[in-house]
């Protein structure tokens, strides 16, 4: 991906992993931190006997991964103009290197903001392994355009793209794009800024990146971990040139922190002079939206009427706007960075990020009550490049001085108070009073609390009836509160039969929580089950008995997570406490055997503990783990800590009760 001074998103295929920014509200922009929780796990083989040593053919060590696709070449060349407006063009060839490639390579397209930019595509052709070439016919080009009625501007996204299908695509073939992007305006007047990220999970031949700019703009740059060099240039005009390089192929480790470090090979520029000037640009166009009109000071005396505190009444404001107000992004010209008039947000029930943001910064002003936007990086960032980069921040949310509280209304289910866990401990731009880059709050891990208690009593068949019980605090409450909101009740029984059998147990169960559309840093849902053939009576057996339904981190998948993959990078990570209660009724006619012996552990950042009673026919099982960091960012050790954690947990959760 590409992020330049509003390039709007364009698919560079397997490209730099550029960050592309294509205005505020976007997802979050780096491109290869890996999404999802769901890891592979490694085959153990056992180690071979002396025998087998002396027997066994040396076996030929595998070939490195080289990928599924290269990058013979890829250029891409800026001519900037004095305003700030530029013309981009880019030329890249792709190899494919085996069948996986195939389907990745054979579509490329350019995207743009059709009201700031025009795009065209010069050239596409497949290049076959035996040289011959085949274009691309005309009924293999796509082009997407979103508009509102008579030519106006859409709503909402005015993204349009055209797309190529290259034909004929076989593994050892090659496929050449070229396109040339003009940027018409610029989203912040007069301000232009760019970043390209290398992507080192790609083999590349030759990436070159080249820039001509007016010598009249103040252009800072930083270019790290490539060649480097200034080209002679035109009357008044300067020309850098950057290359690249990837002989190997390194792998992505999921949750990375981008960090800008010496690590990254990037090349970072921008006309803004720092951070203060970024917010003054964002400030200069959305001030004015913000306004309190007749209408805006009627909603919030409404809203706000009976409240006794001023506190109070920013919460019944940041409640009404999170309810009522709708999430669709806005990429719709300089909407990317200008917020629509509080009107237009009112009569649509929706906007995004930008759009929370000002009407209830609107609302909270028609109370007395100030406040600033407030950009912020909602991805995988946790600190600011040198030189002042604006599509870092890919998010707004407000910031109430006199409270001296952070709040994000766009956030479904966020209780009044507390920002999201995403948006902790991050870089923050005020923009209305820039006093130098601040900082959200950190979290306590203490408020981020779980507390799973389950009761069950086994029948002499050995069936079973139970419930557990499960409270959320913290960052865990929002979520679950959420899905019991969102959930298809009607599909209540099939989610809990699924449930069960994930922990190894066949019945049927049912939900109940608390009320959803209650606010509050808490939430407590349950599900009472009946369980077939939990055990097998009579005769001898053991059972390490998990419960039946977990909540949604439950402690081994959260190890599982932390211990996945040799980590040589901070990552995203959080602090927690982690209690499970599991109560047990045995039958009357069951003799206990022995049970798991108690656990102790503890390192410098995690800890756990398991007790393990059993009093008359009752057994039950309390755990906890306990994660001591209240920063965002683990590091590779904290990850071999997790490590030697996990290994006491998980075979402490394989300890079986055993009877007869």
């Amino acid at each position: 991906m590409i992020a330049s001074n509003f390039s709007p998103p364009r698919r560079l295929s397997f490209i730099t992993a550029t960050l592309v920014s294509y205005g505020l509200c976007a997802a979050p922009i780096v491109c290869f931190a890996a999404t999802g929780n769901t890891l592979a796990q490694e085959a153990v083989t056992p180690a071979p006997t002396s025998s087998e040593r002396e027997t066994k053919a040396p076996e030929a060590k595998s070939a490195a991964f080289a990928g599924f696709v290269k990058y013979r070449y890829l250029r891409v060349n800026y001519r900037l103009e004095a305003d700030a407006t530029y013309t981009e063009e880019s030329e890249q060839a792709i190899e494919v290197l085996s069948e996986q490639g195939i389907q990745s390579a054979s579509t490329q397209s350019v995207g743009y903001s059709a009201s700031l930019a025009e795009a065209e595509i010069m050239h596409a052709y497949t290049l076959k392994k035996d040289g011959r070439r085949i274009d691309v016919p005309a009924s293999n080009y796509q082009e997407s355009k979103r508009g509102g009625n008579g030519g106006h501007a859409p709503v909402f996204s005015d993204h349009s793209s055209k797309t190529v299908v290259f034909p004929e695509v076989e593994a050892g073939d090659t496929v050449v794009f070229a396109y040339r992007h003009r940027q018409k305006e610029a989203v912040f007047p007069g301000h232009f800024s760019l970043l390209h990220v290398f992507n080192k999970d790609i083999l590349a031949d030759d990436i070159e990146l080249t820039l001509d700019a007016p010598a009249s703009l103040p252009l800072k740059i930083q270019a790290q971990g490539v060649e480097s060099r200034e080209l002679p240039g035109e009357d008044g005009r300067r020309r850098w040139r950057w290359q690249f390089r990837n002989e190997k192929v390194t792998s992505p480790e999921p949750g990375a922190v981008f960090d800008f470090g010496p690590a990254e090979a990037l090349v970072l520029v921008s006309t803004f002079s720092d951070y203060g000037a970024i917010a003054a640009a964002y400030d200069a166009r959305a001030r004015e939206k913000a306004q309190v009109t007749p209408r805006i000071r009627e909603l919030a005396e409404r809203i706000a009427a009976g409240a006794e505190t001023p506190r109070e009444e920013a919460r019944r404001l940041y409640e009404w706007v999170n309810r009522n107000i709708y999430f669709a992004n806005n990429r719709v010209g300089s909407g990317s960075v200008v917020p629509r008039s509080t009107d237009q947000i009112l009569d649509n029930r929706m906007g995004d990020c930008k759009d929370y943001t000002v009407l209830y910064q609107a609302l909270l002003a028609a109370r007395g009550i100030a406040s600033t936007p407030v950009l912020i990086n909602s991805g995988n960032i946790y600190n600011l490049p040198d030189i002042p980069y604006p599509w870092v921040f890919d998010h707004s949310i407000n910031y109430i001085p006199s409270l001296d509280l952070y709040v994000d209304a766009s956030i479904k289910s966020q209780f009044f108070g507390e920002l999201p866990f995403s948006e902790s401990n991050k870089p923050v731009v005020h923009t209305a009073d820039f006093q130098g880059i601040r900082h959200t709050p950190a979290r306590d891990h203490h408020r981020d609390h779980s507390v799973s208690r389950t009761s069950i009593e086994i029948r002499s068949d050995g069936s079973a009836s139970g419930e557990t019980r499960i409270e959320e605090y913290g960052r865990y409450a929002p979520p679950m509160r959420s899905w019991m909101k969102n959930r298809r009740i009607d599909r209540d029984a099939l989610t809990a039969r699924r449930l069960l059998l994930r922990n190894g147990y066949r019945g049927e169960g049912e939900f109940s929580g608390d009320d959803p559309d209650t606010p509050g840093r808490e939430y407590r849902y349950q599900m009472r089950y009946r369980l077939d053939d939990v055990i097998t009576l009579p005769g001898p057996g053991a059972f390490s008995f998990p419960a039946p339904v977990d909540s949604s981190h439950p402690i081994d998948g959260i190890l599982s997570f932390l211990t996945a993959e040799k980590r040589t990078k901070n990552f995203v990570c959080a602090g927690y406490l982690l209690e499970e209660e599991i109560a047990v009724r045995l039958p009357p006619e069951m003799e206990v055997l022995t049970t798991p012996k108690n656990v102790a552990f503890a390192t410098e950042h995690l800890s756990y503990r398991a007790e393990y009673t059993l009093e008359g026919n009752l057994y039950t099982v309390k755990r906890a783990l306990e994660a001591k960091t209240d920063t965002n960012v683990c590091t590779p050790q904290q990850q071999e800590e997790a490590k030697e954690a996990a290994a006491v947990v998980r075979r402490d959760l394989r300890a079986p009760l055993i009877y007869w």
